[in-house]
């Protein structure tokens, strides 16, 4: 039903050729995941889609500047379709799509993207002497330009005197039959491998070149190729702590609540990242609203907390330096449950918790930990 000037523009073009954003080698498959070549050659074998496909290609590439150019794309349509002139100056830009895999850093130079790590070492190069944090966020913020928290994190992480790796993904993507989105971005340029493939045949050949892993990724992490990314997260071997942000609450709105985190966030926030292993939830930025002076639009972006910031930034710091103490000097607390208290009520919901301390305990000495006196 889609017209541009009275015409349906997709006749003559078979239901199964535009298909649904779910399946691929369609139409609405390609155009939601921005393959250009693609979406070409839907082009040149349907040219009365021609418009529709370059109009949608602005909205699937997402973001300000794109939108931007797509507003500019329909008025100028409109224009001469009704016989006016459009002003040159005003053409819009093409689609600006953005990579799937990218590094992100700001800084006072402003916000910077590179696409190789060898690009982005020469200019934050990484101190052997330090220890090396990476960060992974959505695509959809940098995007919108709205990426004060995730400057804020690396921020006081390299004040901390840690090197910094931050990895912007996309949530999905795959060229072919290979990953192209967060999990192929943190095997590029979290490990030495010199593809996704390469890795996951021998992944026990490359190395890592973080020590921890800082995640704002709500969900789970890897997305559709979950189970690679766990595997990969399991062989990484480093803690992985979950940064959580709020679009539902300003930050007065959150210190003023009785919750701080939704109930109806719960499980996307804490519960399903925890699954994968991501520890110690804390949140680290709310959102500030504001009112568009010249459309009256409400504008919504994210806003950092500083002390939470530096808070999950201590907690990295320390996990990092706890992983070069040996094993025998470093100190563990096990707390179990005991209610009401008494020998008789060491238990939980009938598991074997004495049995699983003395496993616990054993474990810990056969890793090297100082353990005495087991029963």
């Amino acid at each position: 039903s889609s017209q541009i000037d009275r015409k349906l523009l997709f006749d003559g073009v078979p239901d199964s050729i535009i298909g649904d954003t779910s399946k691929k080698d369609t139409i609405l498959y390609d155009l939601k995941n921005s393959n250009t070549e693609k979406l070409d050659q839907y082009k040149k074998t349907y040219p009365q889609i021609s418009d529709w496909i370059d109009a949608g290609f602005y909205f699937a590439a997402k973001g300000t500047e794109n939108y931007e150019n797509q507003y500019k794309w329909a008025l100028k349509k409109y224009t001469e379709l009704n016989g006016g002139t459009w002003p040159a100056v005003w053409d819009p830009a093409p689609p600006l799509a953005l990579p799937n895999e990218i590094l992100y850093r700001g800084g006072d130079r402003g916000g910077e993207i590179f696409t190789s790590l060898d690009e982005y070492l020469a200019q934050y190069p990484l101190d052997p002497s330090k220890s090396t944090v990476g960060i992974v966020d959505y695509t959809s913020p940098l995007r919108a330009g709205n990426m004060d928290h995730f400057q804020a994190m690396i921020d006081e992480l390299a004040e901390k005197g840690l090197n910094v790796i931050p990895v912007v993904g996309a949530y999905s993507g795959t060229i072919g039959t290979q990953p192209l989105n967060i999990y192929s971005a943190m095997v590029k340029f979290f490990t030495d491998a010199p593809s996704t493939a390469e890795y996951e045949a021998n992944p026990q050949n490359y190395k890592y070149r973080i020590d921890a892993l800082v995640s704002f990724y709500t969900f789970s992490l890897g997305s559709g190729f979950l189970d690679q990314t766990n595997r990969f997260l399991d062989n990484m071997n480093v803690p992985v702590f979950r940064a959580m942000t709020s679009t539902k609450r300003t930050e007065g709105e959150w210190l003023a609540s009785d919750d701080g985190l939704l109930w109806s966030d719960t499980y996307y926030q804490i519960a399903i990242p925890e699954t994968q292993g991501i520890i110690e939830p804390i949140f680290v930025a709310t959102t500030e609203k504001e009112m568009d002076t010249v459309t009256g639009a409400e504008l919504v972006s994210y806003k950092a907390i500083p002390d939470r910031i530096e808070k999950l930034a201590n907690r990295v710091y320390n996990w990092t330096q706890l992983r070069t103490v040996d094993n025998a000097d470093k100190k563990v607390a096990l707390v179990y449950y005991n209610y009401p208290p008494g020998k008789q009520n060491i238990g939980a919901s009938y598991l074997a918790v004495p049995d699983s301390i003395i496993e616990i305990l054993n474990r810990l000495k056969q890793e090297g930990y100082t353990i005495n006196d087991i029963p």
